[in-house]
């Protein structure tokens, strides 16, 4: 719905529920963040709204693959197998956000691991952590409890970890 008005170019307003005809008020019920990319998809491509989000989900698909190839290249082959279930396939072919927000999990626990576990490239692993906190924040709201997980990390971090650097 959003990102059909994006894409028709109203923005981020869509028609008042409770106003009159032509009124319009700024879109706040759901994050920005997958309708914008579904609307930049289809606008590039040309493509419809519908299957632009279709195509952003085979991405995350591939881009999930390639996390997984990261994580573990030996067994990347059986966690791709992850795909096959039921419930993922629907998931995954239905115009939700949740195709986004799962990797956004994934990549924020991948990352937040390297973070905890690496002393090297402590501000490109920061970088990447707070990017995919941006992320799931604009995917679904719910993602802002990374906020909070990874302040807890970095309080960890400074006051219980500090020896670490040292070694």
């Amino acid at each position: 719905f959003l990102a059909e008005n994006i894409v028709n170019g109203h923005g981020y307003y869509t028609h008042s529920e409770s106003g009159g005809d032509g009124e319009r008020e700024l879109f706040s019920s759901w994050p920005i963040g997958y309708s914008t990319i579904i609307s930049t998809v289809a606008i590039v491509t040309g493509l419809s709204v519908f299957v632009s989000s279709k195509v952003i989900n085979i991405v995350f698909i591939g881009l999930m693959l390639l996390l997984f190839k990261k994580i573990s290249p030996a067994y990347a082959w059986v966690y791709a197998l992850i795909f096959l279930f039921s419930s993922y396939l629907e998931i995954y072919s239905f115009t939700w956000s949740e195709a986004g927000f799962i990797f956004g999990l994934v990549l924020f626990s991948y990352y937040l691991y390297k973070f905890i576990n690496n002393n090297t490239n402590l501000y490109f692993l920061t970088f990447m952590l707070l990017l995919s906190v941006l992320f799931l924040f604009l995917i679904r709201y719910i993602g802002a409890f990374t906020i909070g997980v990874f302040g807890i990390t970095w309080i960890d971090l400074l006051i219980y970890k500090r020896d670490n650097k040292k070694k």
